[in-house]
């Protein structure tokens, strides 16, 4: 999953109708389609960053989502200043495609997505 959002080798794991939603971060938003998402990465590589890698901590699979805990840093393309952070992925998928994904920086909020739902009598 965090491979597919890091380079264009994943595009083909995304469902066509897939739904990118960065809104948490400046001027976010959601993205919808794979040309979308791809022209979306195009965009941070080519005119934000000068690097940006993610490194997974951790993954939790629970039914069809699954949580990926990063480690992100990035390296601003104009101003060269370095930044790390931790955040998470949120990814549903559905025949073997993901069909959204989620970043948000509230890791706790992004496990509590993924929590199965409980059933009340």
């Amino acid at each position: 999953m965090v491979q597919t959002v890091q380079t264009h080798e994943g595009l083909h794991l995304l469902a066509p109708s897939v739904e990118l939603d960065v809104s948490e971060l400046i001027d976010g938003r959601v993205y919808r389609g794979r040309d979308a998402v791809r022209a979306y990465w195009e965009s941070l590589h080519d005119d934000v960053w000068q690097e940006l890698t993610m490194e997974t901590e951790a993954i939790e699979e629970r039914g069809d989502v699954t949580v990926a805990f990063v480690n992100c840093h990035a390296v601003g393309k104009r101003s060269g200043v370095p930044v790390d952070f931790r955040a998470a992925w949120v990814a549903s998928v559905e025949d073997g495609l993901i069909t959204s994904l989620r970043f948000t920086l509230d890791r706790e909020a992004a496990l509590a997505a993924a929590k199965p739902a409980v059933s009340q009598a």
